[in-house]
């Protein structure tokens, strides 16, 4: 089940992880599931520069299907895959992207992601040349190997404000989760002009608010590189 997918279109933190779940919930309703049978769930999350509201993302998640796993008497594993976000990566001045990126994937690795898929910094442009290719593998070499987090079990675990952000961004989406399931689960939902509507609100207001400098995105429409370096892409 792929939630960056609706990240892209426009679904913020807690529709993502709402729309994961209605996914899978469809799933459990079609495939007639037998009590305490093993499942292999593989989910893509969606990374961004949120730093403690990602991992929260991904606690959450957690969270709300180990409840699924016990209500439903399943043998679950959840696979979780982040990948960053399209709306972190720019055209303008394209090596801060690489912050960006980097970002993401330190708190996708924090908050214990199986596997890490780190876009090209040149994604908006154009086919990433070989050298760029390699800044991205090294990217998650750097990440385990100088930055040691593999080393450590959980090491957002007993931060109060982490737990705390899971806990408030669980209780939305639970209650969300309810209401579409109420409604008749996520066909209906992404049938809804209503809807769609919300999504492309959504995308359209994030777009404005880099124009409008509501949100400051360095090297885009804040500090932009007087002396640019640009890249050979094809």
């Amino acid at each position: 089940i792929d939630g960056s997918l609706w990240n892209d279109l426009g679904a913020g933190l807690s529709k993502e992880i709402e729309l994961i779940t209605s996914s899978y919930l469809e799933i459990l309703k079609a495939s007639n599931q037998k009590k305490n049978s093993k499942q292999n769930i593989y989910i893509t999350v969606s990374s961004n520069t949120n730093f403690f509201s990602l991992i929260a993302k991904f606690r959450t998640i957690r969270v709300i299907f180990n409840n699924l796993f016990r209500h439903f008497k399943i043998n679950g594993k959840l696979h979780i895959t982040s990948r960053s976000s399209s709306n972190i990566i720019f055209r303008e001045d394209p090596w801060v992207n690489q912050l960006r990126i980097t970002t993401a994937a330190l708190a996708s690795a924090i908050a214990g992601a199986d596997r890490i898929i780190c876009d090209n910094i040149t994604q908006k442009l154009g086919q990433a040349p070989d050298f760029i290719k390699r800044l991205t593998r090294n990217t998650h070499i750097i990440l385990q190997e100088e930055s040691r987090i593999s080393r450590v079990q959980d090491p957002s675990g007993g931060s109060f404000y982490v737990e705390k952000l899971t806990n408030d961004l669980s209780e939305n989406s639970w209650d969300n989760i309810k209401i579409i399931e109420e409604a008749g689960g996520i066909f209906p939902l992404i049938s809804s002009g209503n809807f769609i509507n919300e999504l492309k609100e959504n995308r359209e207001k994030d777009i404005q608010d880099v124009i409008d400098k509501k949100v400051k995105k360095i090297g885009v429409n804040v500090f932009k590189d007087p002396d640019s370096n640009p890249i050979n892409v094809r």
